[in-house]
């Protein structure tokens, strides 16, 4: 999620 990314970049790397 884009917005996530902005927040936690690393986790939302994370997620995909």
């Amino acid at each position: 999620e884009q917005r996530a990314s902005e927040r936690d970049g690393e986790v939302a790397v994370s997620n995909m």
